[in-house]
């Protein structure tokens, strides 16, 4: 199965009190999960957003299926209410305005 083949999804996970060290320590595990699973072509991790007024942090993952990021979500530690289909385009230039870079610090 091809990259192309992948469709999108969102893990939604409430976490009260989170923070760019949450999100950062989220995006670390969840990365290291699809790395791990770079041998089979099923499952990639794009991002997160923290929406910090609704202690909401949303992590885009690219799988075959629900079944396969829902693993994923669940082997990378990520404390999730829920796995959404999803479908996404683009920022402008590149990412979201206020984004800030891992590597920013």
């Amino acid at each position: 199965m091809s990259r192309n083949s992948l469709r999108g999804f969102i893990v939604e996970c409430f976490l009260p009190d989170a923070d760019e060290g949450d999100l950062a320590a989220i995006d670390a595990r969840a990365a290291a999960v699809a790395e791990r699973r770079d041998d089979t072509p099923d499952l990639a991790y794009r991002g997160s957003i923290l929406i910090i007024d609704e202690e909401v942090i949303l992590c885009l993952f690219e799988g075959t299926t629900m079944d396969t990021v829902r693993i994923a979500a669940e082997q990378a530690e990520i404390p999730f209410e829920r796995v959404l289909a999803a479908t996404s385009r683009s920022w402008p230039g590149g990412k979201p305005a206020g984004a800030v870079d891992s590597d920013d610090g």
